[in-house]
């Protein structure tokens, strides 16, 4: 057995099952150090075999099970050993193909997944490869392959716009006429599986997944982690593994609402996927510190972080701007009370410094009052106050005087006075403390 060369036990290995080559590799020296080799000889025919997967319903449980075994066996093997240059290629190339079937998965006309072979047991099965890609995607990041994904993925979704940026339908989309009135047909089938993946992919699950009782709006509680697990989740966790992926700018549909007269026309723009995904996931604003955590874990196993813009840059911008736009979209119904319009800030405050610690936080509150100075000055007095009160639990030693300025800025008038004495009166929904001495 020890005399055989990795040649014969490549041609030997090619009668068996990933399933059992598994445990070969786990039982037999020779073959353990010949996985190498082997794995560079049956990684492309995993990769074709993914190709013929896109789009399919039904893959028979045998084969979901020897590619469950193949991604074991490529996680065992390069979690202590480097890959060489040309492997690491083939790695990329698989990995890649892995994100392109993720996007291109079965899913019915709500964008909910199709079982798999129509069983709950083969769909678990299919699932199970995610947190096999989860890995496979530290050990390629570890190599400095992300920005080589990041490259095929944009190419590819090039190749897809390419095909449909031509077409008359696609056409109206894309430039919108909004004196017109708007169209009312809608994309074709093969225009909507490129468009709306991202909807699929991300949007769908945070809409219906993510918890929306008043016990999960506590950015620490449990229903919030318990929900981040869901396998529903999966795809979207394949696809932000990729630091370098967070700014890839993803075409996709968007609504546009105009007012007076009242009228709904669907675009098509492009926008960076990190954006997408938070604007989406602001709406909750406890879970969403569930999908921020796993983002900063992300950020933290990355040998490279200054290549890409990190999760503190998202959330001081994108992800804050967005959880104002939700919490003001919210308050502009009569009845909301003025206690949870106050919420959101405090829960930004803190789930900020439990993830980046205080001494940056100057740069979160400028950004803060930068998305609250165009607002009405009782607004802005209800942010301020709230804010300095959330701050001196931390203490103020850690902000700028450009960023306590600030703060205080928004209590000040067009004139430029403080108006320290201005009594917010909430809307009329809102309970009023009693007044006057008690009756005899």
């Amino acid at each position: 057995m020890n005399s055989l060369s990795p040649e014969l036990l490549a041609e030997i290995s090619s009668y068996l099952d990933f399933v059992d080559l598994h445990r070969t590799f786990s039982t037999c020296r020779q073959w353990y150090y010949a996985r190498p080799f082997i794995l560079r000889i049956t990684i492309k025919n995993r990769i074709q075999w993914l190709q013929g997967c896109e789009r399919q319903q039904m893959i028979p449980r045998r084969e979901l099970q020897s590619h469950n075994a193949f991604l074991k066996i490529i996680n065992g093997t390069y979690t202590l050993a480097r890959p060489t240059e040309e492997m690491l290629d083939l790695l990329v190339e698989l990995y890649t193909q892995e994100m392109i079937s993720a996007w291109f998965v079965p899913i019915n006309e709500f964008g909910a997944e199709k079982l798999i072979n129509d069983s709950h047991d083969d769909m678990r099965l299919y699932h199970r490869r995610y947190p096999h890609l989860l890995r496979l995607g530290m050990i390629l990041r570890w190599n400095y392959a992300g920005q080589k994904i990041a490259q095929k993925i944009e190419k590819w979704l090039e190749m897809n716009w390419e095909r449909i940026k031509g077409e008359e339908k696609v056409q109206r989309w894309v430039n919108p006429n909004y004196d017109l009135p708007p169209p009312e047909e809608d994309l074709g089938p093969h225009q909507t599986t490129i468009l709306r993946g991202v909807e699929f992919l991300a949007i769908y699950p945070i809409i219906y997944y993510a918890p929306q009782d008043a016990a999960a709006e506590d950015p620490a509680s449990r229903l919030n982690a318990e929900s981040w697990t869901h396998p529903g989740f999966d795809r979207l966790k394949l696809w932000l593994s990729i630091p370098e992926l967070w700014n890839l700018k993803i075409r996709h549909e968007e609504i546009k609402c105009l007012y007076n007269p009242y009228r709904v026309f669907c675009r098509i723009v492009a926008r960076p996927l990190i954006h997408i995904v938070l604007y989406r996931a602001a709406e909750y604003v406890g879970f969403s510190f569930q999908l921020f955590t796993y983002l900063r874990s992300i950020e933290l196993s990355t040998p490279t972080p200054e290549l890409i813009r990190g999760t503190r840059y998202w959330y001081e911008e994108g992800y804050c701007g967005s959880v104002l736009h939700w919490n003001f979209h919210l308050f502009s119904f009569p009845g909301q009370y003025i206690s949870l319009f106050k919420r959101p800030f405090v829960d930004l405050i803190r789930g900020y410094i439990r993830l980046y610690g205080p001494y940056n936080l100057s740069d979160f509150v400028l950004n803060l009052v930068y998305f609250m100075h165009r607002r009405s000055l009782p607004i802005r007095t209800v942010v301020a106050r709230t804010v300095m009160s959330e701050l001196l639990v931390y203490g103020y030693e850690f902000l700028s005087d450009a960023a306590i300025d600030a703060v205080v800025g928004l209590m000040r008038d067009e004139s430029g006075t403080l108006i320290t004495g201005y009594r917010v009166r909430d809307y009329p929904g809102e309970p009023q403390q009693p007044q006057g001495g008690k009756e005899s």
